[in-house]
Order: structure tokens, then C-alpha cells, then sequence
């Protein structure tokens, strides 16, 4: 009796299954959907889906450009992060490009800070105290065709220390006895953090009031 070859192939797991099970144990897939995403014949994968995978390559520690998130999932059991029915190509720049441009027609604010808020009540995680804080980014290349509208990246006052390089700003807001991010700002590289910090309290209240919390 001849032995039948056995064709086996590995694939890393590390801590991707963790962040999954986190995000299904918050359904944020279906929450993602239920706010975003239309149909699209081109795409395989749906928006939340795909906001997932940009979470997975973001946490992969390979610092790799989006358009090439099908490389970083070639080698990654994809059908047990998504389903079976799923392949490494199917998360392609046009999936996860469409995935943003979705979330920035819905509003990024608007949209963190529902997905946060609606997960932290659910799971009962909000505090009776929130903490508020600004960080900086330095950014390499020249972005002189800006958006209408968008933050200005600029030359600010780095926190690394980098004053030869541009940067973008985030005021970022956390509560609870896990500190979890209920309310993230994308900011100009030359604001000040006095005026970012009262600014971003007094939106953070407001949306308090419409969320009726």
C-alpha cells in the first residue's frame, strides 16, 4: 500500500485570535455594519469586516502599507479569524479603501466614539471620572495638497523630540477602571494642548447629552 502525500501548510496565529475574540465578544463587526456599509459587487468582505483586518495588520507589528494587507494575511489562518469562505485576497486596497471612505463620510468622531460608547455601556465599563490627554505622530514626506476641511500636518511641539519632522495630534479621551477610549480627535500638528484639551471636554459632553448617557 503506497503512502498518500499529505500536503500541510502552517500559518501564525500569535495574539490576532485574541483581538478577534475580543471583537466578536463586542460584535463589532455587525455594530460596524449596522452603521456603515454599502453593497458592492467588487468587494468580498463587508465594511466591518474590513475594519477588523485593518486592526489585525495595525496590531501585526509589521508596519506595512494597507494596499499590501493581503500579504500580511498570505500567511495568517484566515479562515479562522473571518470564516472559510474567505481568502487573503479577498482584503485588497479596494475592500478596506471603501471601508474608509465610509467612515469618513459617516464622520470618524462620530463614528469611534458610537462603536465606544454603545461597547463600554453594554459591558458596563464607564467610570463616574474621564481622563483626557493629547499625544503627537511625526510623519515623513510632503503633504502639501491637503483636503478642504482636513487637520494640517505641520511642525508642532513634538513629544519624541522630532522638531525636524511634521506632525499630526490626537486628544484622546479613556474612563472606567479600564481605562477604555470612549472619544478619539484627530488634531492639527500645531495645536495647543490648552486649547485641545477644553475643546475636546466640551465636545465630549455635548455628544454625552445626544447620547443621552
Amino acid at each position: 500500500m503506497e503512502n498518500e502525500e499529505i500536503a500541510i501548510k502552517t500559518a501564525i496565529l500569535d495574539h490576532h485570535g485574541l483581538v478577534v475574540a475580543v471583537c466578536q465578544n463586542v460584535d463589532l463587526i455587525d455594530r460596524i455594519n449596522n452603521k456603515i456599509g454599502s453593497k458592492d459587487p467588487r468587494r468580498v468582505v463587508n465594511a466591518g469586516q474590513a475594519v477588523v483586518a485593518m486592526i489585525l495588520n495595525g496590531l501585526g507589528f509589521a508596519n506595512r502599507r494597507l494596499y499590501l494587507t493581503p500579504q500580511f494575511f498570505e500567511n495568517r489562518p484566515v479562515e479562522r479569524l473571518f470564516g472559510p469562505e474567505y481568502e487573503a485576497s479577498d482584503f485588497d486596497d479596494h475592500a478596506l479603501g471603501k471601508a474608509l471612505d465610509e467612515i469618513a463620510e459617516y464622520g470618524t468622531e462620530r463614528f469611534f466614539s458610537e462603536l465606544a460608547f454603545d461597547s463600554a455601556l453594554e459591558k458596563g465599563l464607564l467610570g463616574g471620572d474621564a481622563y483626557v490627554d493629547t499625544t503627537t505622530y511625526s510623519v515623513s514626506g510632503n503633504y502639501e495638497d491637503e483636503e478642504p476641511g482636513s487637520i494640517n500636518i505641520t511642525y508642532g511641539h513634538p513629544k519624541n523630540k522630532r522638531v525636524d519632522l511634521k506632525q499630526v495630534m490626537m486628544s484622546l479621551v479613556t474612563t472606567g477602571t479600564a481605562q477604555i477610549p470612549i472619544w478619539m480627535q484627530p488634531l492639527s500638528g500645531n495645536t495647543s494642548d490648552n486649547k485641545a484639551l477644553v475643546e475636546t471636554m466640551q465636545r465630549v459632553k455635548e455628544f454625552q447629552e445626544i447620547m443621552s448617557i
